[in-house]
């Protein structure tokens, strides 16, 4: 995506296509990626946005609570880091939270 059109209007690249089959065929998921600078990278940031799309992750309401589409897929992460996790927890302040997709929130 280069621009605020293709955001909205955009094709869905077939790669991205290929991932959301992926998933929806998965019966649980495994995300596995590396801590850059106390955050995920960049590339992989943009590749979830892209991927968990209205439509695919949730079904849009006009201004009601949208319906989770992927209600009830387990899900775990896991972040390689090169430093020891007490220093990251130290350092950043950093709290291990939990994603769930039922509630599609980050929870304490």
């Amino acid at each position: 995506m280069r621009s605020a059109e293709d955001f909205y209007q955009g094709a869905t690249p077939e790669d991205i296509l290929h991932a959301q089959e992926a998933i929806r065929w998965a019966d649980h998921l495994l995300i596995v990626y590396p801590l850059w600078q106390g955050h995920f990278p960049a590339l992989f940031h943009a590749f979830f946005e892209q991927t968990f799309w209205p439509g695919f992750a949730v079904e849009s309401s006009n201004g009601g609570m949208p319906k989770k589409l992927l209600r009830g897929k387990p899900a775990r992460v896991a972040v390689t880091m090169g430093m020891p996790a007490l220093f990251y927890r130290w350092y950043y302040g950093a709290q291990v939270r939990r994603y769930e997709f039922d509630s599609l929130e980050l929870l304490k």
